[in-house]
């Protein structure tokens, strides 16, 4: 099991329902119906009956919210890092970018990259925040409109 996953469970031993999540990304986390509407791509009238409409929710649009939904609420609990290397690897993957297109945007040797997506070695704190920024534009850019 991985130290993230291991976190996560030592916080929180029972994964919670979709209503408790909702719960603690409001009152914790202080958002907003509004923003959270358009994060999770559903109506803001959603929240005044959450069960009801989380039935009422085609599966694979339900599928898609609750995969949004258990990242948002679990976000505080996945290191920078990590994060980073998960957006790494779908624009590799996903998207097709390679690792000498990547390191070239953010002004950083291929090398330190692939040292970084490998957790390999140490990268210091300019390179990856040169890094986290490009990850961040090119994954917003190349991310396709879910339907």
């Amino acid at each position: 099991m991985k130290e993230t996953e291991a976190a996560l469970l030592k916080k929180d031993p029972q994964l919670e329902s979709p209503a408790q999540m909702l719960q603690v990304l409001m009152k914790e986390y202080q958002m907003g119906k509004e923003p959270l509407s358009r994060a999770l791509e559903v109506s803001p009238a959603f929240f005044d009956d959450i069960p009801a409409s989380l039935e009422a929710l085609a599966l694979e649009k339900r599928g898609l919210f609750l995969g949004k939904l258990m990242t948002l609420r679990y976000l505080p609990v996945i290191p920078p890092d990590e994060r980073n290397r998960g957006v790494l690897d779908v624009l590799l993957q996903d998207y097709g970018l390679t690792y000498d297109t990547i390191a070239a945007f953010a002004g950083i040797p291929v090398e330190t990259l692939r040292a970084f997506h490998k957790d390999t070695g140490p990268v210091d704190y300019e390179q990856r925040y040169r890094l986290a920024t490009v990850l961040l534009f090119l994954h917003f850019l190349l991310k396709p409109k879910e339907q």
